[in-house]
């Protein structure tokens, strides 16, 4: 096997530099093979972390998968403790990285694009660590943090060890992330619009075809080997009995849009009330964990990303009381785990809230008009994206990501509308993506033209030309022509004589003199 290696590396190498011979820009063949590669890292990295997390799982709660069914088998006591006891771990954690691990790391992957695309795989590690414990103890939070992290870091690494630069960088930073969440959620499309409208903040075509690569190898990947299947099961019934419904998902749309700033505010203020208590970082995570188990006492759902009870919700399993408490508990759950430092994603979390709101809804809906509506399950679905929707601002993101999660056609048209609604609601109402808000406080520029995130990144000195054809203020304009002539160029700067800018004649400019020959030799350059 080793003497069959080393020939392909080299007809590799050789290909590889072919490329740079051929007129084609240094380093697009060397990133045609890093985009593949890349999704392939990712996916069988992606395959790793879900295990890894289903086994610090089983460690706290006795199953690896179902999180619920574990915690109400489970007494009060560990309820309480074992969210706890992963707070303390996280604590210990941070005391010997001597650094913070919390965060929910889209919002650094998101910086790491806007600076170069620059993201040591190292510096992952303690991030992918913190979000094992907090969401296998029982933390509210997501699973999907560490697989961008690490996919992000891999597509970064490859690149710079490979000589990349540039855009191309950020492309193949953006590829790893966004193939880490479509692995994590058997979605290639609404992973690859994730990068490109999260992550990169675009849709240039230079970008689309190597993310839509990378997430379809990844998650191939991830169907093979941990599943093929939908997250969610649609409800059985259309989604949109008439028309006229449609005024029922605006309503809700616009409602969730409110309830999406309420969620992000809570967020901020419970991280800032966090960072003013009177006790060292390392030890916030136990406190705020505690509480989280607190809460999981009386009400476990509040426990990890919350699938098994969203799974649970769809099948109309959950009584409407509960419907209408679960919501707030996990806003509470959720800000309380990533004030305190914990770390993990804000995905699931999201589509939590956003189904307990819409089942509400629906249910009332459903009650005043039982034939012309569809039931809570298909408005708990709508839901879903409307909320993923305002607090992402990322409206194709979420209709597709959902679409992906149910594989249900039918509900396009309701989930497009009222993702719609949310997001310009959430916009009116001055609301950020939850991802970018800290970031813009900070002063990193997200989003814009693409025009605009170039220019960011390009210093002064890299494009600034020597040997620009000065005159002087007394100069006649019969002059200035004939220097622009001799030197064939279309403009000349003035100074004055301590050589000072003062100003700049182009060609356009002296071409109104020619016609009054006498001007060209009256007026000076000054």
């Amino acid at each position: 096997m080793p003497g069959m290696a080393t020939p392909i590396v080299s007809r590799l190498r050789a290909w590889l530099r072919l490329g740079e011979r051929a007129g084609a820009r240094p380093g697009d063949r060397r990133f045609l093979v890093l985009v593949p590669v890349t999704g392939i890292f990712t996916g069988f990295a992606a395959v790793a972390l879900v295990r890894l997390l289903a086994l610090v799982q089983k460690i706290f709660w006795g199953d690896g998968h179902h999180l619920l069914g574990a915690a109400f088998a489970l007494s009060p006591l560990h309820r309480l403790l074992a969210p706890a006891v992963g707070g303390l771990l996280v604590g210990f954690l941070i005391l010997a990285v001597r650094r913070p691990v919390g965060g929910h790391g889209t919002a650094g992957i998101i910086e790491s694009v806007s600076r170069g695309g620059v993201l040591p795989l190292r510096g992952t590690f303690a991030g992918v660590a913190g979000t094992l414990l907090t969401v296998g103890s029982g933390g509210s939070l997501g699973r999907e943090a560490p697989l961008v992290q690490v996919g992000g870091a891999l597509g970064s690494s490859l690149g710079r060890r490979f000589g990349l630069s540039g855009q191309r960088l950020k492309i193949l930073l953006a590829c790893g992330a966004a193939s880490g969440i479509a692995a994590a959620y058997n979605a290639p499309i609404g992973g690859a619009l994730f990068g490109l409208e999260v992550l990169l903040g675009n849709f240039a075509l230079e970008s689309f075809g190597p993310i839509v690569v990378s997430t379809a190898i990844a998650t191939l990947i991830s169907r093979r080997l941990i599943s093929a299947y939908p997250a969610y099961q649609p409800p059985p019934e259309p989604s949109l009995i008439s028309p006229w419904e449609l005024g029922h998902y605006l309503l809700m749309g616009l409602l969730i849009g409110l309830a999406s700033l309420l969620f992000m505010a809570v967020l901020r203020r419970t991280e800032n009330a966090f960072a003013r208590l009177p006790v060292p970082a390392w030890v916030r995570p136990a406190i705020g964990l505690l509480i989280v188990g607190a809460i999981g006492v009386r009400f476990p759902q509040v426990f990890g990303n919350g699938y098994d009870t969203v799974d649970l919700l769809l099948r109309g399993s959950i009584p409407i009381g509960l419907v209408l408490l679960l919501p707030w508990l996990k806003i509470a759950a959720t800000a309380v785990t990533a004030g305190c430092g914990g770390a993990g994603g804000m995905f699931t979390p999201t589509l939590f809230i956003g189904a307990m709101f819409g089942a509400a809804y629906g249910t009332w809906v459903h009650g005043l008009a039982p034939a012309a509506t569809a039931g809570p399950n298909a408005y708990a679905l709508v839901g879903m994206g409307a909320m993923l929707a305002a607090t992402t601002q990322a409206p194709l993101t979420a209709v597709l990501m959902i679409f992906e999660l149910t594989a249900d056609y039918q509900i396009l048209l309701p989930l497009m509308f009222a993702c719609g609604i949310a997001i310009v609601v959430a916009r009116l109402c001055g609301g950020t993506s939850l991802y970018t808000g800290r970031l813009a406080e900070r002063g990193v520029r997200v989003g814009g033209r693409i025009e605009e995130l170039v220019m960011d990144t390009i210093l002064v000195r890299d494009i600034v030309r020597r040997g620009a054809v000065t005159v002087g203020e007394t100069a006649r304009l019969d002059q200035v022509m004939k220097r622009m002539i001799e030197d064939g160029r279309k403009e000349v700067f003035v100074v004055d004589v301590e050589g000072r800018f003062r100003g700049a004649i182009t060609l356009a400019e002296l071409s109104e003199h020619l016609e009054r020959p006498a001007d060209l030799a009256s007026l000076t350059a000054g």
